[in-house]
């Protein structure tokens, strides 16, 4: 009996190893190291999900894996064949 609940718990251990690996696979800090980064708002500090979530002329702050920097928008970049701002704003005056 004791055999069987020191494996149970070897077993149990290694689960909760494999899972916290998982986790910390997932954090954002881990995301950062693999070369991405999470640009904020500096007015709000409202992540920036979209184009539509920034304007040129926005001062943003960009965390990467070992700090933070600060940028200003200069112009916005459609997905959609490189439209630049300035495209798009004559496309919405029509």
């Amino acid at each position: 009996m004791v055999r069987a609940l020191q494996s149970r718990i070897a077993v149990s251990r290694a689960q909760v190893a494999g899972l916290a690996d998982r986790l910390r696979a997932l954090s954002p800090d881990a995301t950062l190291s693999r070369g991405y980064c999470r640009v904020r708002r500096v007015v709000d500090g409202r992540l920036v999900r979209s184009i539509n979530d920034v304007s040129p002329e926005l001062d943003v702050a960009v965390d990467v894996s070992d700090g933070t920097f600060r940028a200003t928008v200069r112009e916005l970049e459609s997905r959609r064949r490189g439209e630049s701002s300035s495209a798009q704003a004559a496309e919405g005056a029509s």
